[in-house]
């Protein structure tokens, strides 16, 4: 189910305008913000989760 979501995440982005993904493991911190498909701000520390999607979104 979890890597479901990851998975599907990826599939979304491009369909969205704008997404904002954060991660609440330890706190409530935002990772990552995309407009028109592509990654425009991440943050210092992206966990392992979504360091793939950031790292291919950045490179498009």
């Amino acid at each position: 189910m979890y890597y479901e979501s990851i998975e599907n995440l990826e599939l979304l982005i491009p369909m969205c305008e704008h997404v904002k993904i954060y991660d609440n493991s330890r706190s409530f911190v935002k990772v990552a913000s995309f407009a028109g498909g592509q990654c425009i701000d991440c943050a210092e520390y992206i966990p392992e989760w979504c360091k793939a999607i950031v790292e291919r979104r950045l490179s498009i």
